[in-house]
């Protein structure tokens, strides 16, 4: 049967199969077309909305007067293109823009929301920068990562957005791959990593140098999420120490050890967490199974934010910003069947308005269900994934293209995939294997892909098509496979194994 397996060509799949019926199939581009305003973010205030709008081929920003409803377009661009953008303060945003060349010559621009008074920080410098903390502090200072002095690393710096000026405030030995201010913005953790293990480093304040909290290696995950402002010295993170599943804990940084654990499930994996500033508490996690779930800390927290879940039933939301008091939001939906769009959230009144959908050309009525399979390997291993059957066609002897995701860590989630939805459409049932040393399942699970490159996480891939077979959905003479990175090495390997 694995003889059959053939590398597959997309553009070839168009014409592998019956199309529906004329004026029934949907364009391929309707599949990937994309956005024209996006990148939504809220005032501190809550009573401004900028964004990036579509124009000319060119990303430009806006600000929208939420009482109102008046926007002024603030920038004109030609030539760079806006990389991001944050608030700094009630009536400014900073922007950044890049260009296509290879040295990615960039611009920092300081404007009042109004588009007056626009100041130049930088220059068509070489150098990258990044943003750790865009809160403003002593209303002048933001702090941020950059490789001016050095191409290789970035160090942190202060950076003055009156006059552009940048202050190092901690410089890169070389192996910090990771900075994290306080909840005030004070620099306090660093991440060092010599490729295989990682150390986490802290000191108290500015004037102390980093000293080593703890060590782990590549197959265990360790994320800070935030600084308790309860609690001096206490991190809030992610972590799967000592266990096979993410977990939320607090971590004693005075000792390195874990002093509580906020959430944890012997099932669940946490994948994120929430921390409110304004409530000065963490607020929620959100774990991965077969799709996400959010998991509420306290009754505050899920009275406030059920209510979101309430508006968009059957739908897996994000908050992508908020305000200073948390009383305004952005938020993301989307589903297996829609690449979803963008509300603004109102918790005093519990309004959603729509601002705008990611691919309005996307009819969710006519995509098709992302189905959660699981399966045993040869080696009895429980091996988890999706299956996506075409619409209005008996899920029998059908032709299969197995995607295997990229890798050999992440995972496939549900939610929409254009390809998928496409090929769908085109008749094809569609397979995604999340194979042995897929992320999400716990450390076990990802170890076991450890050295596996060529065999067992390949036979994983081959053993659900196997399982396809065994009920009845695939017809085994016409099975297809593709896929990038090692996805794509996957495929690779199905024309010799």
């Amino acid at each position: 049967m694995l003889k059959r397996i053939i590398l597959f060509v997309l553009i070839a799949s168009v014409w592998g199969c019956k199309h529906p019926q004329k004026g029934e199939t949907i364009p391929v581009d309707d599949f990937f077309k994309t956005f024209d305003k996006a990148y939504y973010h809220i005032s501190p205030d809550g009573k401004s909305l900028s964004y990036l709008k579509l124009q000319d081929k060119k990303l430009d920003l806006f600000v929208e007067d939420l009482a109102t409803g008046n926007s002024v377009q603030l920038t004109h661009l030609t030539e760079k293109t806006i990389s991001f953008h944050f608030w700094t303060s009630n009536n400014e945003l900073i922007y950044y823009t890049e260009d296509e060349s290879k040295d990615r010559r960039s611009d920092i621009f300081v404007i009042n929301k109004d588009g007056s008074k626009q100041v130049q920080l930088s220059a068509n410098e070489k150098t990258r920068l990044k943003v750790i903390e865009d809160q403003l502090i002593d209303d002048k200072y933001i702090i941020v990562a950059s490789n001016k002095r050095d191409s290789t690393v970035f160090d942190v710096y202060r950076l003055n957005v009156r006059n552009g000026q940048m202050d190092i405030a901690a410089k890169n030995p070389g192996n910090i791959t990771e900075w994290m201010t306080d909840n005030k913005g004070v620099l306090k953790i660093a991440i060092a990593s010599d490729g295989v293990n990682e150390t986490l480093l802290y000191r108290e304040n500015e004037n102390q140098s980093f000293q080593p909290v703890f060590s782990n290696n590549f197959e265990t995950t360790f994320r800070p999420i935030a600084f308790s402002e309860q609690e001096p010295n206490m991190l809030y993170a992610i972590s799967n120490v000592n266990r096979d599943k993410n977990a939320l804990v607090s971590l004693d940084l005075k000792t390195g050890k874990e002093k509580k654990v906020l959430f944890a499930n012997d099932t669940l994996n946490v994948v994120d967490a929430r921390y409110s500033r304004a409530k000065k508490k963490m607020l929620f996690v959100t774990c991965e199974t077969w799709k996400k779930q959010k998991y509420y800390l306290d009754s505050e927290s899920r009275d406030t934010y059920s209510k979101i879940d309430l508006n968009l039933p059957g739908s897996e939301w994000r908050i992508m910003d908020k305000d200073k008091q948390e009383k305004v939001f952005v938020i993301r939906t989307f589903t297996d069947k829609s690449p979803g769009s963008y509300y603004l959230y109102t918790a005093s009144d519990n309004k959603l308005k729509k601002l705008t959908d990611i691919n309005s050309s996307i009819k969710e009525e006519m995509m098709c269900d992302m189905k959660p399979i699981s399966f045993k390997s040869r080696d009895s291993l429980t091996i988890n994934g999706y299956l996506t059957l075409p619409k209005n066609k008996k899920a029998t002897n059908l032709p299969v293209v197995v995607l295997p995701h990229n890798g050999p860590g992440g995972r496939n989630s549900w939610g929409y995939n254009a390809e998928v939805q496409f090929l769908a459409s085109r008749g094809y049932a569609v397979l995604q294997v999340n194979y042995r040393g897929s992320t999400g399942y716990g450390k076990s699970f990802y170890a076991a892909g450890f050295k596996q490159w060529s065999d067992k996480i390949q036979e994983d891939v081959n053993d659900g098509v196997r399982w396809l077979v065994e009920k009845q959905i695939a017809n085994p003479k016409k099975v297809a496979i593709y896929g990038n990175g090692f996805g794509g090495y996957i495929a690779l390997n199905c024309l010799y194994k």
